[in-house]
């Protein structure tokens, strides 16, 4: 499948962005690998946030498998949200 992408974003000259995530549900911690997205937060109970930076070139940009794993840490009452860019085109 992600060779099939990369061919199709050589054809059409685009890019895509992306993030993957693991979360180990025992000890909250997160690796997760950002490809260009960058929209991505863990937000605390009083509304409060931190935005997971974005590590790596989009999808299409750059080597394959060049994007770091990153450590992020989930604890009881935080939330992990990842968004699409589209939802920043509705406004």
């Amino acid at each position: 499948m992600a060779g099939t992408l990369l061919e199709d974003l050589d054809v059409t000259g685009i890019l895509a962005t992306a993030i993957q995530a693991t979360i180990h549900t025992g000890s909250g911690e997160i690796t997760y690998a950002d490809a260009g997205h960058g929209l991505s937060l863990i937000v605390d109970p009083d509304g409060n946030y931190t935005r997971l930076p974005a590590g790596g070139l989009p999808l299409g940009v750059g080597e394959p498998k060049s994007w770091p794993a990153t450590p992020a840490r989930l604890v009881p009452g935080h939330t992990l949200i990842c968004f699409t860019d589209g939802l920043l085109d509705l406004y």
